[in-house]
């Protein structure tokens, strides 16, 4: 398996620092929303999954399908998918705890952080966090 702990978290925060906190507003994140597992975000986790044989995560701005509620009012998250090295979508994570940019466009997600068991690597806490990108000394583009 082509997978280091270490090296996904890395990938995970510059990925989330790209998409989650370079937007001002929901105007300027909208030309971005992704619905889970059908935009640009996903297609390339998923096909680099499969190309790698590995477990891909990758964050991107969640737009809710949200005919089966109707009426009611626009859901967005900032979100994380995880696919499978087979590349089927294992999980969909909706940030918790939003930092102060999130909250111009995103809800917060009700499950808090994910913690649960993936194949491959066994028990996973996951969670979107700004913090985490400063931790390693990463910047902002």
């Amino acid at each position: 398996m082509c997978f280091d702990v270490h090296y996904f978290i890395s990938i995970i925060g510059v990925i989330a620092d790209y998409l989650g906190y370079n937007f001002k507003s929901l105007n300027h994140i909208s030309p971005y929303l992704e619905r889970a597992g059908k935009g640009i975000s996903s297609l390339w986790a998923c096909t680099t999954a499969l190309k790698h044989e590995c477990i891909v995560t990758v964050g991107y701005p969640e737009s809710v399908d949200i005919t089966e509620k109707w009426p009611a009012d626009p859901e967005y998250y900032n979100s994380a998918i995880t696919y499978s090295p087979e590349g089927e979508q294992i999980l969909n994570y909706r940030k918790t705890f939003l930092y102060h940019t999130d909250e111009t466009w995103a809800l917060e997600g009700s499950d808090g952080f994910y913690d649960g068991v993936i194949p491959g690597l066994g028990n996973v806490v996951m969670g979107i966090c700004k913090w985490l990108i400063e931790s390693f000394g990463l910047e902002s583009p």
